[in-house]
């Protein structure tokens, strides 16, 4: 009886903290008022219909921008379509067929809870996933699980991601999923034959979510082969195995072909080979991914803890060495797990994207955060378990780590938020009835996309190449009594506005009235 209280509060405790842990995320999400330029484009891509291509000289109705952004109603599904928009830019489409279903079932409608609905969905399923995988982990000792959770549920670093509308929490999921199977086959050699099936088709669904995928699925799948062959003895299972991973590889390509000039010649497939072969920046990018892994993930605390770690291991050592406490020896799933972590981490050290601005790196190592986290609390609270301490040295130390999580949370650590955007929202709405021009780079039509949730407020607008010369004759233009102008950051841009105000006798100057990421904003009066 007291055992069933016991696995009650504990299963008590494991929920409040998932419900807890969505209370969060969920705040978060509310705080949220603008995109970053490639969630603009998770919706562009995804709903597009003709392409935001404007043409010199030519008011487009805000309607035709909307069309792009949204699902209209009378639409149909159109996944083919959504499957050829992903072939002309770097990424597998099955995120983006979720997000078009998502759009076709709220037509007419452009929101940020149309992308972050599918975030909090499988933050949710990785929440309960790795659950059960810091139960694997832990096995009797429940501290693993409970503060592997929370610290996971505060961390700034995957709260971003949560936040930020692309595939990435997605991908956590599947990742999560793929390994937490692998470690049942572990306990149960003997159900191998899983993998065959459901460790491929979610491998299948990993290959179509996004290309890193490949790396985890890679190491997870070698390091199980090679168990199995060489410690299990069972080389034909393995062998299997391994062929019904190539067999899912093989059907991702054969779907969707695209997949191949995208990682092979594709400008974010050259950037990723060029990085990994060049040894001279290794140290550079591993610090680089080290520090984003302290600063958001940890909130600052990661050296702190791996420290405590080594001095408790080194306390545990030279006890163990005299014969004092029991030594600590990792299942087959345990190793490999930590060895598929640090391998991913390592690799994605070598080919991920490095930006001036280290949140937008925060994604490319999102499928092992928690697998970080879960390693470093299970190393604390097993040592500090074997020196005899009741586990206080471990609860203390990561009761510590949360309460930095938190300040990490409360000090603006969460990006993708935009809270300003919502104030260049209200700004456009306020103007919704004024004429507005455009003048775009035209080699670089993508950063309208960015403008595209502001520009929607807008009855119609006028757009105009950079490289525009002469005069700009146009019937309202040359009538407006005012005109704010959008425009991209170039040389000729005052020429083109000083050609509006001559060819407009109410017009004297213009005046710059507000900035965006990649436009100014002037006002002609």
């Amino acid at each position: 009886m007291v055992v069933k209280k016991d696995l009650l509060r504990y299963k008590l405790i494991i929920w409040i903290t998932i419900v807890a842990a969505m209370a969060v995320a969920f705040v978060f999400c509310v705080k949220k008022q603008g995109f970053h330029y490639d969630e603009n484009y998770s919706y562009y891509s995804t709903n597009v219909t003709y392409g935001l291509h404007p043409f010199d000289g030519e008011w487009k109705d805000v309607d035709e921008i909307k069309s792009e952004y949204m699902a209209l109603r009378g639409d149909s599904l159109n996944l083919s379509g959504v499957k050829l928009s992903q072939t002309y830019d770097v990424h597998p489409p099955l995120y983006y067929y979720i997000l078009r279903i998502v759009c076709f079932l709220t037509p007419d409608t452009f929101s940020k809870w149309q992308g972050l609905a599918i975030n909090l969905v499988f933050y949710l399923i990785c929440l309960i996933l790795l659950w059960k995988i810091a139960e694997y982990f832990g096995g009797d000792d429940r501290y693993v699980t409970v503060f592997t959770l929370v610290l996971f549920a505060l961390s700034p670093g995957y709260l971003s991601t949560v936040t930020f509308i692309r595939m990435y929490v997605m991908l956590t999921a599947e990742c999560f999923g793929i390994l937490l199977l692998h470690m049942y086959v572990f306990k149960n050699p003997a159900k191998i034959r899983l993998l065959y099936v459901f460790g491929a088709l979610i491998a299948l669904a990993g290959f179509l979510t996004h290309y890193y995928s490949f790396i985890f699925v890679f190491f997870l799948t070698a390091y199980t082969c090679i168990y199995f062959f060489f410690v299990k003895r069972m080389r034909k299972e393995a062998i299997i195995y391994g062929a019904s991973v190539v067999a899912a590889l093989g059907l991702a390509i054969a779907y969707y072909p695209a997949m191949l000039s995208h990682i092979f010649s594709g400008y974010r497939g050259n950037e990723a080979t060029e990085a990994f072969m060049d040894i001279s920046n290794t140290a550079d990018r591993f610090n680089f991914f080290v520090q984003i892994l302290n600063d958001y993930t940890f909130s600052g605390s990661f050296f702190v803890l791996a420290i405590l770690a080594l001095l408790i291991y080194l306390f545990y050592g030279y006890g163990f060495k005299k014969g004092k406490y029991k030594g600590i020896t990792p299942d087959a799933g345990t190793v490999i797990c930590v060895l598929v972590t640090l391998s991913y981490f390592l690799v994605v050290c070598k080919t991920g994207m490095m930006p001036s601005n280290p949140p937008e790196a925060l994604r490319y190592e999102c499928p092992v955060y928690g697998l970080i986290i879960l390693i470093t609390v299970t190393v604390i609270v097993k040592l500090s378990a074997k020196v005899g301490a009741h586990r206080m040295i471990a609860v203390v130390i990561l009761a510590a780590a949360c309460v930095t999580q938190t300040v990490g949370l409360m000090h603006d650590k969460v990006f993708f938020i935009y809270e300003d955007a919502k104030e260049n929202r209200a700004w456009s709405e306020e103007h919704a009835d004024d004429v507005i021009a455009y003048i775009y780079n035209p080699a670089n039509e993508w950063m309208i996309w960015n403008d595209g949730p502001e520009l929607m407020n807008y009855d119609k607008i006028y757009f105009l190449d950079m490289d525009h010369e002469g005069d700009v004759k146009d019937d309202i233009l040359n009538n407006a009594d005012r005109i704010y102008v959008y425009t991209c950051r170039s040389d000729n841009s005052d020429d083109i506005m000083e050609e509006m105000i001559k060819a407009d006798d109410k017009l004297t100057g213009f005046e710059l009235v507000g900035e965006r990421l990649f436009v100014d904003i002037y006002e002609l009066r």
